[in-house]
């Protein structure tokens, strides 16, 4: 038995979406409350599911020492909080955000600032469904992440120039190979002395 309840709180307009654009990739940590390694959830599976998500959507995952030189040093950042409850019932809450420098409306850089969210859920789960709803919750929110991401940075399209007669005939020269002129033929018949 579990129970879900999604609160989305995420990037729907083109405004919450800048922050993600022009970003170069991004570093990935987790934190999860201790105590539930046994049932699978580690920091490190949960990082490697986020990290494949990402990449799968093409988004490059920095290690921590590219993220410091990159600007902005952008991290995503997954929390996940499990509280035990009677008969082998579980609540959690999942979260991911995105957390960059920025320089703030008074010029100043502000380090860490969150600039980019997404909810995920709460609810309460069985010990025995806790590993698949908690890794569900969270590739859904990466999935958010990369979709957000793709919008961000839409490829632009390619307008070609328009091609002149000018443009053509030009061409057409370059690629056209001169021949010689023929040698004319002799009239008549040669005679040998």
């Amino acid at each position: 038995m579990a129970m879900l309840v999604a609160a989305q709180a995420r990037a729907e307009d083109d405004f919450n979406l800048r922050p993600l654009v022009a970003m170069r990739g991004v570093h990935v940590t987790v934190s999860v409350t201790n105590g539930f390694a046994s049932l699978g959830i580690t920091k490190e599976a949960l990082r490697t599911l986020v990290e494949l998500t990402l990449r799968r959507s093409g988004i490059r995952v920095l290690s921590e020492k590219e993220m410091y030189s990159t600007a902005g040093m952008p991290e995503a950042r997954v929390s996940v909080s499990l509280l035990a409850a009677s008969d082998g019932m579980v609540v959690y809450t999942t979260r991911l955000y995105i957390c960059q420098n920025v320089i703030g409306s008074n010029g100043l850089q502000v380090v860490g600032a969150e600039t980019w969210t997404d909810a995920g859920s709460i609810g309460i789960a069985h010990r025995l469904t806790l590993l698949s709803v908690i890794r569900s919750s969270v590739e859904e929110m990466a999935e958010n992440l990369s979709n957000d991401y793709l919008k961000a940075n839409q490829p632009k399209p390619v307008v070609e120039d328009e091609v002149t007669d000018e443009d053509l005939r030009r061409a057409e020269d370059a690629t056209s190979t001169k021949r010689p002129a023929p040698k004319p033929k002799p009239i008549g018949r040669e005679m040998k002395l």
